[in-house]
């Protein structure tokens, strides 16, 4: 996205009909989920205006799609099948990084040396009081999903050897999660 995008403010001229716009985020969102997570946050950002969406939306939708043609031929490339699979994360938070509703987008992502596993980045569903409460709670969702994609490469016998590790920045956080052990 077109990082001026952010700086627009809400007075920008809206669209007359939001019928087309409504189809095109529609078609991108379930491009983002199946096949091209690599536009999942733009079109994340522009699914929020379905309701009422300015020319500068319907202008950075296009300019995704534009994107998405021009990287047809690119894809995933899985690494070799004779090293162990260790599972590692990086886990995040913004505090009240949404000024609208001040609430934190949560970000992690886990992967093994050669591929990334899994990654999200959404909006947290409570607000956090403080930075170190919504980097606990993204550390929380990061870990169920470890919990849980660890389970699953149990049932597919691929058994973990070694505790994943989650990377995670926050000195506040960290130290609160040390005094639960």
């Amino acid at each position: 996205m077109d990082p001026g995008y952010y700086k627009v403010t809400e007075g920008s001229l809206k669209m007359e009909s939001n019928e087309e716009y409504r189809k095109l985020i529609g078609c991108l969102l379930y491009l983002s989920v199946n096949s091209r997570p690599d536009v999942a946050a733009a079109v994340g950002i522009l699914s929020r205006k379905v309701s009422c969406p300015s020319v500068t939306d319907w202008t950075e939708a296009k300019r995704i799609v534009r994107y998405l043609l021009h990287t047809l031929d690119y894809g995933l490339t899985l690494g070799r099948g004779d090293c162990e699979l260790l599972l590692s994360g990086y886990c995040d938070a913004d505090w009240a990084g949404d000024s609208t509703d001040r609430k934190s987008c949560t970000g992690y992502m886990l992967s093994n040396p050669q591929v990334t596993v899994t990654w999200v980045s959404r909006k947290q569903s409570c607000v956090a009081m403080s930075t170190m409460e919504a980097e606990y709670v993204a550390l929380s969702e990061a870990t169920q999903e470890v919990v849980w994609l660890r389970r699953l490469l149990t049932e597919l016998n691929e058994n973990q050897r070694r505790p994943t590790v989650i990377f995670e920045d926050n000195k506040s956080c960290l130290d609160f999660v040390a005094l639960d052990q």
